[in-house]
């Protein structure tokens, strides 16, 4: 998203010249991170080898989780730690987060209860800013994000299916409407091996909007 036109020819140029040093490019973007290094149209075409990085495990965050607690004297149940990781869908940031102020409650043992009680206090503090994105989006695209974070994985967004549940009108404005939230980041297309899907970015701001 540089504005200027030839940053990656720059880069490969420098990179060319250093060879005692390995570089790594990490982009959540996968549209824009293929077309770096996939398009033979582009300087770091064929340059690099691609890894594409999934969710940690549940069962091995939840022990991860569940250890740190313990470490602090602090006792939470394996169905506190899974509920963590549904309500976060293993996102890390969301999930060191949701920790974070669960620990900030002192409470010496963590049930689904706290979990619950504590994200709704994370939605609350947060919901100035969620009223904001919403008033700085077009009703079009703000319906197509509620349906997004209703569905939590959207699929075959442009099928009558889809866009009568939702009321969302024609194909076409899905198509202009999604293009608009995926530019904004708002919305994220994994296009990884399971099937395609879009998914709300900020995992609070999806309960928010299935809250209201």
């Amino acid at each position: 998203n540089y504005k200027e036109k030839n940053v990656e020819a720059l880069l490969r140029t420098v990179i060319q010249t250093l060879k005692y040093v390995n570089f790594v490019f990490c982009g959540s973007n996968q549209k824009m991170m293929h077309a770096i290094f996939n398009s033979s149209k582009r300087p770091f075409y064929a340059s690099t080898k691609n890894i594409n990085l999934t969710k940690i495990e549940g069962p091995i965050y939840s022990k991860f989780i569940i250890s740190h607690f313990n470490k602090n004297g602090i006792k939470c149940t394996v169905g506190a730690t899974e509920l963590i990781l549904e309500l976060t869908h293993r996102h890390t940031y969301y999930t060191q987060r949701l920790c974070h102020e669960i620990f900030n409650e002192r409470k010496k043992l963590i049930n689904l209860e706290i979990v619950g009680k504590v994200l709704n206090k994370i939605l609350m503090e947060n919901e100035n800013n969620y009223y904001q994105i919403r008033n700085l989006i077009t009703p079009l695209q703000w319906n197509l994000l509620k349906a997004i974070a209703i569905e939590e994985n959207a699929v075959q967004l442009y099928s009558q299916l889809f866009l009568q549940k939702h009321h969302l009108g024609s194909a076409a404005n899905v198509k202009r409407g999604i293009k608009a939230l995926l530019d904004k980041e708002l919305v994220y297309l994994d296009a990884g091996k399971n099937i395609t899907h879009y998914e709300v970015n900020d995992k609070f701001l999806m309960h928010w909007i299935k809250n209201k």
